[in-house]
């Protein structure tokens, strides 16, 4: 991961040529620190004509040795759905919501991986819904892996959950 003072173009806003000249990754060589891969993150939760809108740039990206997530929509919560639409070149989807066997099996019958995130954010102070749910459940549905929403985001301070409405802080802490 790489952090700067300048903030990035969006994915769907740029010509994405003009910032991914060359490989991200030299494979023919020892890489830094062992990173062998690079993932470029999309607009995150775009449905319908703002995923198509990133085509282009995710083209270049992959080009450039990288790989695309982002997180968004199976179908049944938000038609289309993100495979519909990217499946052939999104290659991690991060699944919102309750995972389904069917829609690994989209993403795996590609060769791409699915997570799960949002089944619940990360309010509740109950260990046993993120072992079941991060755990077995996606174990059940043949999904490759979670992501939380945040490990810290909150509306005042982390450690006041009652700072603002109308959720708790959504935090790991």
């Amino acid at each position: 991961m790489a952090f700067s003072r300048h903030p990035l173009p969006r994915l769907d806003r740029f010509d994405a040529s003009l910032y991914l000249q060359g490989p991200l990754i030299d494979r023919t060589s020892d890489t830094p620190c062992g990173v062998t891969d690079v993932f470029i993150y999309g607009f995150d939760e775009a449905i319908g004509a703002q995923l198509v809108t990133q085509r282009d740039a995710w083209g270049a990206a992959h080009d450039a040795g990288a790989e695309v997530f982002l997180a968004g929509f199976a179908a049944a919560a938000n038609p289309p759905g993100n495979f519909a639409v990217m499946g052939d070149i999104q290659d991690l989807f991060i699944c919102a919501h309750e995972p389904g066997a069917d829609e690994a099996a989209k993403w795996h019958g590609v060769q791409h991986r699915v997570f799960n995130y949002w089944n619940p954010f990360v309010c509740n102070e109950q260990p046993e819904i993120y072992r079941r749910n991060h755990g077995l459940l996606l174990w059940q549905q043949d999904y490759d892996g979670a992501m939380d929403y945040a490990y810290q985001d909150s509306g005042g301070s982390t450690w006041n959950d009652f700072d603002h409405s109308p959720t708790r802080d959504i935090a790991f802490a």
